[in-house]
């Protein structure tokens, strides 16, 4: 005796040829506030503490994300009444291999978002060099 179609075996069928489900997207990153929040390192507070005593600056408060497709976040951004007018990428005097990216990027954004003056401040034996 032959027997017909029932719905256990099209759902069966049906199961094995559906694709795989997608693997479910990686949540974005949260920004931290307080204690465990991204902390400037000794040459980013230094330069703070010499040249932006007396404004309203944060350290990696904005990233901007260029039309390439790659984003870029300023070790300082200098606010004038919660607008951000400056952006400050701050280095020592070595180099670390990811030193050539942020230039990289730092003159792309310097292109794309005229509005905000960039500045790269290098610490040497010196001081403090700014290039604009």
């Amino acid at each position: 005796m032959m027997k017909g179609w029932t719905q256990e075996d099209l759902d069966r069928l049906t199961l094995s040829k559906s694709k795989p489900a997608k693997p479910e997207r990686k949540p974005r990153r949260k920004p931290r506030i307080g204690k465990g929040a991204q902390q400037p390192n000794a040459t980013e507070q230094e330069y703070a503490d010499r040249f932006l005593r007396s404004t309203d600056h944060r350290h990696q408060a904005l990233t901007f994300h260029m039309k390439n497709g790659c984003s870029y976040t300023a070790d300082w951004i200098v606010f004038t009444d919660g607008v951000p007018e400056i952006a400050i990428e701050c280095k020592g005097s070595y180099r670390f291999h990811s030193h050539g990216r942020a230039q990289l990027a730092f003159r792309q954004c310097r292109e794309e978002f005229a509005g905000i003056k960039f500045m790269w401040a290098t610490k040497t034996n010196e001081g403090w060099v700014h290039d604009e």
